[in-house]
């Protein structure tokens, strides 16, 4: 059950038959104004779609489905978006992440943006917060299990949920794990570095770089008990690209880097969060991208071992697509044929 933007409405799908991803049904049961969305589903089999309800001045939601997401509830606001008092023209705005906690709880972790009007909109990102949900009863804690005012605003997170205050420095939201315990694993990047931290019972740790040199740091943990983490990263420097582990055992203060599982030059990767129910044989999706490369990418499955091998054959149409655009006239563009329309488009409104 993905669900995906198309058009600019956000759309969701429902495979035909079960465990088969060969068909899909479109399923119009759901807001089609949302970006940024993310299932997450109970041991019960409820499932619960959290999105941002809109573009950058929006609410986060989530609606709630009890029948294999055949219907959902209402949207339930859970972050509020709102004009500053002192400067209507910026608007408090959220970056978030929601996964499964331990039993029937969802943990979140999110940051905040300073949705400034055009031409002064930037792409600051400051602070993260973390927050929990009972999804028994709907009720929302902070980490010291004081009850939460839903929806939150920028004020109450500051007061109730925040867990690090980035001053100036840029923000961006990873990821947030729990141990068997509950507690909370973070993962983040502050200043242009790759950094962790996690509930150690009485307070948060103090944040850990997990690599040296900054870089990108897209990627996942895998909590294995609360001393004992895995980090899977997009690391590299140069214009080498990598992919790996990174591990510590003593609760994120020492980080050990693991051979990398891909490492190339001249491409770059992406990386997703972890599949669901992942196995050493596949746990997450990358895609790769050379430099000439505008309209397609290789996606890939990587295993513990590295890269999961098909045939060529199976894995990849590219061509057929290629010849099917060219036989009907509609070739792909380059990038500088489309700066040359745009440039063209742009003479004439003068």
């Amino acid at each position: 059950t993905p669900g995906s933007l198309r058009g600019g409405k956000l759309t969701h799908l429902v495979s035909k038959n079960p465990e088969d991803i060969s068909s899909w049904k479109v399923m119009e049961n759901i807001s089609p104004f949302g970006t940024y969305p993310q299932f997450v589903q109970m041991d019960d089999g409820t499932i619960y779609l959290f999105y941002r309800h809109g573009s950058h001045r929006s609410d986060w939601v989530y609606q709630k489905s009890s029948d294999d997401g055949q219907t959902f509830k209402a949207p339930v606001s859970v972050l509020k978006h709102k004009a500053q008092p002192a400067d209507p023209t910026v608007h408090d705005s959220w970056y978030a992440w929601f996964g499964k906690g331990v039993g029937n709880t969802i943990v979140s972790s999110y940051v905040y943006h300073p949705c400034a009007a055009n031409p002064n909109h930037t792409n600051q990102r400051t602070n993260v917060y973390f927050m929990k949900m009972n999804a028994k009863d709907g009720v929302w804690t902070n980490i010291r299990g004081e009850m939460l005012a839903i929806s939150v605003t920028k004020e109450y997170a500051d007061q109730k949920t925040r867990m690090l205050n980035s001053g100036d420095e840029r923000c961006n939201h990873g990821v947030c794990r729990v141990d068997s315990k509950g507690n909370p694993h973070l993962l983040f990047q502050v200043g242009g570095k790759v950094r962790y931290s996690r509930w150690a019972g009485e307070a948060w740790t103090d944040p850990t770089d997990i690599f040296p040199g900054g870089g990108n740091g897209d990627g996942d943990l895998i909590v294995e008990s609360p001393t004992n983490v895995r980090a899977i990263l997009n690391s590299g420097s140069g214009d080498k690209s990598e992919i790996g582990f990174w591990k510590t055992v003593d609760g994120g203060k020492a980080w050990e880097k693991q051979p990398p599982l891909l490492s190339k030059a001249g491409v770059s990767y992406d990386i997703g969060a972890l599949l669901e129910n992942f196995t050493s044989e596949g746990m997450v999706i990358i895609s790769e991208a050379k430099p000439e490369d505008y309209l397609y990418r290789r996606m890939l499955l990587l295993g513990a071992e590295g890269p999961v091998n098909r045939s060529l054959a199976d894995a990849s149409y590219i061509q057929d697509r290629l010849k099917m655009l060219k036989d009907s006239g509609v070739a792909p563009e380059s990038k500088e044929s489309k700066a040359e329309k745009r440039a063209i488009k742009r003479n004439k409104k003068k």
